[in-house]
């Protein structure tokens, strides 16, 4: 509890500390926290920096991937991949397909965020590897943060960039009509 004696105490000290001769304080006190916090913000602001690209180059490649499957699985279910495929529409372009004029078909596929993605579908791909005959539709995308171009230009060289980055989707479906098997039943549980 606060006096009227405590008080007077307070203030005298206080005082004194307001007329102490300032010389014979040392000009480093607080100067090893006040480095500290400036390196920590340094640090700090390189880390969010590099999180944020590392982020949206994650987030391109990720959306072209994305994209191509979607593009694919759309024209598939038009039926265009299952003979030799004609000229076809996909975000804004048309896409030249590479094909020996039958399964496995490929395109690729330039975005206009700068990015690229490459896409295959193969009509003949097995889904159940224990029942070969059962074949289906597989459609690989791999999507890069990059344009086509640079990412053919990279492959050609054999030199990659370090900030390239791939993502890739898959989608395997049966078309013989029939549904997949089910799943097995869980374990019986047992009475210990």
């Amino acid at each position: 509890m606060l006096t009227i004696n405590n008080m007077k105490i307070f203030k005298s000290k206080f005082k004194e500390f307001l007329k102490a001769d300032s010389s014979n304080l040392t000009p480093t006190r607080g100067f090893a926290v006040l480095f500290t916090v400036l390196i920590s913000s340094i640090i700090l602001a390189i880390a969010l920096g590099i999180t944020s690209i590392s982020y949206q180059e994650v987030v391109l490649s990720s959306y072209a991937a994305d994209t191509g499957a979607d593009c694919a699985l759309y024209w598939d279910t038009k039926s265009l991949f299952d003979t030799s495929p004609g000229q076809f529409n996909c975000a804004n372009q048309a896409p030249p397909i590479t094909s020996t004029g039958q399964s496995p078909f490929s395109f690729n596929l330039e975005l206009n965020n700068n990015s690229c993605a490459v896409v295959t579908v193969d009509k003949a791909a097995v889904i159940d590897p224990l029942n070969p005959s059962d074949l289906g539709t597989s459609i690989k995308s791999l999507g890069y943060n990059v344009s086509c171009s640079s990412l053919l230009s990279q492959q050609q060289t054999g030199i990659f960039s370090p900030r390239l980055v791939e993502r890739a989707i898959g989608v395997t479906y049966s078309t013989s009509g029939s549904p997949p098997p089910p799943p097995p039943p869980p374990p019986a549980e047992s009475a210990l």
